[in-house]
């Protein structure tokens, strides 16, 4: 199945534009609650961006899907809102080590190693429930470990980049304990 022409320009703006927003709100050391909004507000994004899609035919997610109500799994989106918050994740710590160098092309290829890190990761769950041909019951199981893995993931980019208070500024990556790398 050839990929939609759709997708040519949703994803962009969803991985790479909101990988930009999300480096943005790392470099600003915004409180981790931030964070968790973000992963939110991406979630509803990736629904908003992929429903006419799943709707029309012209995007289809294929197997005996858990949490589906319209064509698109809900799962996805716990899981597909963290491939941007990985992304500007990897380009602020990139930053942070090498500044404006030119090694910082080396963001180029961070993108898509983004979405594969966080796909093959996170949806090790559900895509396993639905691969083995089970029940629609395990695969809830698998989305529901799947989402919590999401969660986790959120926890740990809000514990690594996020502040803590409102007075908090330093970075642990070039904070009193820029030994401990994250």
């Amino acid at each position: 199945r050839p990929i939609p022409w759709a997708l040519v320009f949703a994803y962009p703006w969803y991985v790479g534009g909101q990988g930009y927003l999300a480096y943005q709100q790392f470099a600003k050391r915004v409180p981790r609650k931030r964070i968790w909004q973000m992963w939110g507000l991406f979630a509803v994004t990736n629904a908003l961006v992929e429903t006419p899609g799943v709707l029309t035919g012209f995007h289809v997610y294929y197997g005996n899907q858990p949490l589906n109500f319209w064509g698109f799994p809900l799962w996805a989106a716990a899981v597909q809102s963290i491939m941007p918050m990985v992304a500007g994740a990897l380009i602020y710590v990139l930053r942070s080590e090498v500044g404006d160098s030119w090694r910082l092309l080396a963001v180029i290829p961070l993108v898509p190693m983004a979405d594969g890190l966080v796909n093959a990761g996170l949806d090790l769950p559900v895509w396993t429930t639905m691969g083995r041909n089970m029940l629609l019951g395990a695969n809830y199981v698998g989305a529901a470990l799947t989402i919590g893995m999401a969660a986790l993931a959120v926890w740990l980019l809000a514990v690594a980049l996020g502040r803590t208070h409102v007075g908090d500024t330093h970075a642990h990556l070039n904070g009193p304990h820029s030994s401990q790398r994250v």
